[in-house]
């Protein structure tokens, strides 16, 4: 599904003024039923971190291998989904 989605940010202009630029975007939104809410617990590797669902830990997966070091945080609450695979 495709969203209009409007981005606001500031911009300054040579005489020193601040305006707010307007822009309009249509960005793609995409829904996922019955996330799981979990607790990270340590980055395994550059695809897997092993998070804490009610009390039990479970390897997940990432689809992105980036460095995520500040949102990786032990402790810090997630939401993983479940796939046939």
């Amino acid at each position: 599904m495709l969203v209009n989605h409007v981005k606001y940010y500031p911009f300054q202009a040579k005489n020193g003024k601040i305006f707010m630029m307007k822009e309009l975007t249509k960005i793609k939104v995409f829904r996922i039923d019955n996330p799981l809410e979990c607790s990270i617990i340590e980055r395994l590797n550059r695809f897997v971190v092993m998070v804490e669902i009610k009390g039990t830990n479970h390897p997940a997966y990432i689809n992105n291998t980036g460095r995520l070091s500040e949102f990786l945080v032990k402790g810090r609450k997630a939401f993983c989904f479940r796939t046939q695979n």
